[in-house]
């Protein structure tokens, strides 16, 4: 069950979307320890409770659908005489964004190469460097 700072936050992010969850954390209340790691709440089930409630699964994947799907429209004119052209042209930037989105909800990202261990990587090249020079002395 969500605890009602956890609810001030998502009212809060939802009210104010260029917010953090940091700030709205720290508006809701939260200690300086907590809203430094907002991963604590995010990762939290009541937060997922919340989650579910507020941006259910199927408003969100209505919405992605529309953006991998959204054309391109461009305006043409001035003042009153603007007119709003549609064309069959796909939004690359826009599809972009939407499997972006999607696959962060998925949880299908691969781990950045900055972010892999260090030793793993450093073991990684020597093993790769043992292969290609057999005869060197590494």
């Amino acid at each position: 069950m969500a605890t009602i700072k956890q609810k001030l936050v998502a009212s809060n992010l939802l009210e104010n979307t260029g917010k953090s969850v940091s700030q709205a954390m720290k508006e809701a209340g939260y200690k300086e320890g907590s809203y430094k790691n907002p991963q604590q709440l995010t990762r939290s089930r009541g937060w997922a409770e919340l989650m579910d409630q507020f941006l259910p699964e199927k408003l969100l994947l209505h919405r992605l659908k529309q953006l991998l799907n959204k054309k391109i429209t461009y305006w043409i004119g001035k003042g009153d005489n603007r007119k709003l052209i549609r064309t069959k042209e796909i939004d690359s930037a826009s599809v972009a964004k939407a499997l972006d989105m999607a696959y962060k909800i998925r949880g299908k990202y691969q781990i950045g190469i900055e972010e892999l261990n260090r030793d793993a990587r450093s073991e990684a090249m020597w093993e790769r460097l043992n292969r290609l020079l057999p005869d060197a002395d590494l």
